[in-house]
């Protein structure tokens, strides 16, 4: 029995033939596969009957999302481990108002003051935390990624930290 051995000619040009029209195909379809998300669902939700608790829990949470500001928490918190004075907590008010007037900051729901919750005293009464609810994404929230040493309210003006 003789081997089959192909010409030259065929051996270059079956591959080459094969390459373009698998390019060509991928050149038509390929457009059509960035459509696919249409279709398609990542929403765990659309996996379960509508009676399971998770997905009631979930349409119930749509209800409380009314914007897509990215919460920052910032935490002051007195070193020295001694309990915050009143006179302390009035300086933290005025840092709230600096908080809520620094640019990337969102503008407060109407009939509010301030977008910043806080001050939000800690329980052992040594810290307090704010939520800053922040308007910029990506790129923008890497330049506002700023840690702050630390800070007294008797030694310091209120400060704009997101700055």
């Amino acid at each position: 029995m003789k081997d089959w051995n192909p010409k030259r000619w065929l051996r270059i040009l079956l591959p080459t033939v094969l390459v373009i029209v698998w390019v060509a195909i991928a050149g038509l379809g390929g457009p059509t596969f960035g459509k696919i998300s249409g279709v398609s669902t990542n929403d765990q939700a659309g996996f379960l009957p509508a009676s399971a608790q998770s997905t009631e829990v979930q349409n119930l949470q749509a209800g409380f999302r009314t914007s897509k500001d990215v919460p920052a928490i910032v935490v002051i918190e007195n070193t020295s481990g001694a309990k915050l004075t009143p006179a302390d907590f009035a300086a933290f008010g005025k840092l709230s108002v600096s908080m809520a007037a620094v640019p990337g900051v969102a503008t407060p729901a109407a009939g509010s003051a301030s977008s910043v919750i806080g001050p939000i005293p800690s329980a052992d009464g040594t810290a307090v935390e704010y939520i800053v609810p922040l308007t910029a994404s990506g790129e923008a929230l890497k330049e506002k990624s700023l840690i702050y040493e630390p800070w007294s309210p008797r030694e310091h003006p209120p400060v704009s930290p997101l700055m």
